[in-house]
Formats: structure tokens, C-alpha cells, sequence
């Protein structure tokens, strides 16, 4: 699974299949980790403790002091290269350039939440995505043997 996640970043390919099981995979891993942290540095119990004034995701993040935001960012930024990496090779299976997930993802999300909101752009996204879970690829029969 890492090597499919992390592996070949300039020119590899993944199935729909592959995808989607890598996809879910990295999503799960990622989460339980970050949870992993929460509930190691206890500020799980913190965000759900009744507090005066104080917003919970600032509570969290005064328990969780610097060393944890720091693992929590590098949990962060390893999962989020995973997933560009996924978009990127399946995009390549596809016929297109691995960058154009690059746009899709990042340019075309920032572009479209900051015109049209964060649902346009959670659309947009969910869009692209059912794309490449539906769309068979370059190696891919279309139709079942």
C-alpha cells in the first residue's frame, strides 16, 4: 500500500479499483492517527468539556501545545501528498497530465470556494472524483468480459 500511495510520483498510473481501495486506505490511516493524537494528548476530552467563553477548537489547540500541532501538520501533509499523488496517477491512467489533479484539486478548489463558497467547491471536488471512479482508463476494458 505505500508504495502505491507514495511510489512512483512522476509516472505512475492506478486502476479505478486501485484507487478507490488506496483512496479509502490513506482516509482511514490518516484519521485514526489524528485521532491517535487527540486522544493521546488528551485534548479530546478538552474539545467535549463544557468551557466559559472559549470556542472548543481553540481549547484544543492551547492543550495540544506546539510538538503535537507540529505531528498533527506532518500527519497532515503526508496524507494530503498521498492523496495528490493517487489523484495524479490516476488522472495519468486517464490519458492527461498528472498535473491537471494539481489544478483540479488545489487552483480549481480555491478558486471556486473563494467565488462561489466551500459548497461549490465541495461539489466540484465530489465531481472530479466520481470522474475517475467512473471513467475506465488507457489498460481498462469498458465493458465486462
Amino acid at each position: 500500500m505505500l508504495r502505491t500511495v507514495f511510489a512512483d510520483v512522476r509516472d505512475g498510473r492506478i486502476s479505478r479499483l486501485g484507487f478507490l481501495a488506496a483512496l479509502l486506505a490513506l482516509s482511514a490511516v490518516g484519521m485514526a492517527m489524528m485521532l491517535g493524537v487527540f486522544w493521546i494528548s488528551g485534548a479530546a476530552s478538552v474539545a467535549v468539556s463544557p468551557g466559559v467563553g472559549t470556542d472548543p477548537a481553540e481549547r484544543v489547540v492551547e492543550t495540544l501545545g506546539r510538538p503535537w500541532l507540529l505531528v498533527l501538520s506532518a500527519i497532515g501533509m503526508t496524507v494530503f501528498f498521498g492523496q495528490a499523488n493517487l489523484w495524479a496517477k490516476r488522472f495519468r491512467d486517464l490519458g492527461q497530465p498528472g498535473w491537471w489533479a494539481v489544478m483540479a484539486v488545489i487552483v480549481a478548489g480555491l478558486l471556486l470556494a473563494d467565488l462561489a463558497g466551500r459548497a461549490a467547491a465541495s461539489a466540484a471536488h465530489l465531481a472530479v472524483l466520481l470522474v475517475l471512479l467512473v471513467v475506465p482508463g488507457r489498460g481498462e476494458s469498458r465493458a465486462p468480459a
